[in-house]
């Protein structure tokens, strides 16, 4: 697995991290989906994020509704 912050990298010591394999990874990725369907635990959903609708002008940007 690549990272782009090694503070983010495995510790050398962690076992499940040694030889991981991309079948293995989805294997397990499948595996804890079915235990999440059998316990009836619903992944959560990311928040849509509300577009920003800003003014620029020369001077700077602002909301829409302080330069009425």
């Amino acid at each position: 697995m690549t990272y782009l912050d090694p503070i983010h990298a495995p510790c050398p010591d962690m076992e499940g991290m040694k030889n991981t394999s991309p079948e293995a990874v989805k294997q397990a990725l499948l595996h804890i989906e079915q235990l999440r369907d059998a316990h009836g635990i619903r992944r959560r959903k990311k928040p849509v994020p509300k577009p920003l609708h800003y003014v620029c002008t020369f001077s700077g940007c602002s909301e829409p509704w302080s330069l009425q």
